[in-house]
This record gives structure tokens, sequence and C-alpha cells, in this order.
């Protein structure tokens, strides 16, 4: 989650430099509920990255990894 979180942190750093340097002006009335939108969002994807979607891929090959375990154990006995 640390490092989605860190990815999604430098993605919004860059938009905002990005906004500084080429539009300063659109950047200086930048109204803080953007910003702390931005925030929400760099914390609550990884969350969302780290919950959900962590135990379906970890059931997913664990029990691909099972099979593969039963599979060599039914050859080893015969």
């Amino acid at each position: 989650m640390a490092c989605t979180s860190s990815i999604l942190h430098l993605l919004m750093m860059s938009g905002d430099r990005y906004l500084a340097i080429c539009r300063p002006l659109v950047h200086r009335t930048l109204p803080r509920h953007i910003v702390y939108i931005a925030l929400a969002v760099s914390w609550i994807v990884p969350c969302f990255i780290n919950c959900m979607l962590n135990p379906i891929l970890y059931y997913r090959c664990n029990t691909s990894v099972k099979q593969a375990v039963k599979q060599l154990m039914n050859k080893c006995h015969y």
C-alpha cells in the first residue's frame, strides 16, 4: 500500500508542479478542496487495491498452488 500511495503522491505533486509552471495564474487560484480531493484519492485508491484486490489475487494464486501440490502428491503415490 505504501508503494502505491507514494506513486500517487508523486503523480499529484507532478501535476501540481505542472500547473505552477505552465499556468501560474490557475495554480494560484486552485481551490483547497481540489487539493484535499487529490490527497484523499491518493490514499483511498491504494487502500482499495490493498484490501480488495490482494485477497482475490492471493486466493487465485493459493488455489492454483494447492491444485499443483495435489497433482504432485497424486503422482508420487502412484
